[in-house]
């Protein structure tokens, strides 16, 4: 296993199926999904509730498992990895921006953004500094003492992508980032995610349902019913 290998697409996922049991039947969430994810490259996936979006992104970030075939993250198989290299891959390469943020509301914005270094044992001066860079360059510095629920949904979303980015991974998944958000705030954090994304070269992979979100990737990846039903570029997708 080697998390530091440099590979052109940073996800490959080849034949992907995961088939969930009710009782006695069984239906397919994912059927046969194909594609990759290159360095550096800002791919959306857009889709109606149910069509296996979700379901996707927990194979992308390896919190999940495939039934049958490939999902491949910076050249490791995630079918080869124990739970524990799993755990070790996710902390150390994908950073994971939740649509319910997912702060612990006992902890201060501050602390939420450290949890990250925590688990690398980061001794708490150097995580402190990275934490406050962090949230003054996005804008919520002064926030840095509060609690989540002292905050607007907004600013709560800049406490998690700070978390979700403080370890310097090259993948960032977002599912449904601005789900939450009302209009003035998806268009501030969609502005911090691109900002981030072309400074600082992160693979940048987001689950949305709006297409005004979806349409400022570089591709967009349509699924339906567990299936791709085509993948665009911005300039050519005229309704989805």
């Amino acid at each position: 296993m080697n998390f530091t290998k440099q590979v052109k697409s940073v996800i490959e996922v080849k034949n992907l199926v995961k088939m969930y049991s009710y009782g006695n039947s069984e239906f397919a969430a994912l059927d046969s999904i194909s594609f990759d994810v290159k360095l550096g490259e800002f791919v959306s996936i857009i889709g109606p509730s149910g069509s296996g979006k979700t379901t996707l992104l927990n194979m992308l970030s390896a919190m999940d498992r495939p039934t049958s075939g490939d999902v491949i993250i910076n050249g490791n198989n995630i079918n080869e990895l124990s739970n524990s290299e799993l755990a070790t891959l996710r902390n150390r390469e994908i950073g994971f921006i939740f649509q319910s943020f997912n702060l612990i509301n006992t902890m201060t914005a501050l602390e939420n953004v450290e949890l990250p270094l925590m688990l690398q044992d980061v001794d708490r001066k150097e995580r402190d500094v990275r934490a406050m860079e962090l949230l003054k360059m996005l804008g919520i510095d002064n926030r840095a003492h509060n609690l989540p629920l002292m905050m607007s949904g907004g600013q709560q979303q800049r406490v998690a992508i700070a978390r979700a980015i403080i370890t310097k991974p090259k993948i960032i998944l977002g599912d449904e980032p601005t789900g939450n958000l009302n209009t003035e705030d998806t268009e501030v954090v969609m502005g911090i995610l691109e900002d981030i994304h072309k400074n600082f070269g992160n693979t940048l992979v987001i689950v949305t349902h709006n297409p005004e979100v979806a349409n400022r990737a570089e591709r967009i990846i349509r699924i339906k019913d567990g299936k791709i039903e085509g993948i665009d570029s911005k300039l050519k997708l005229k309704e989805i």
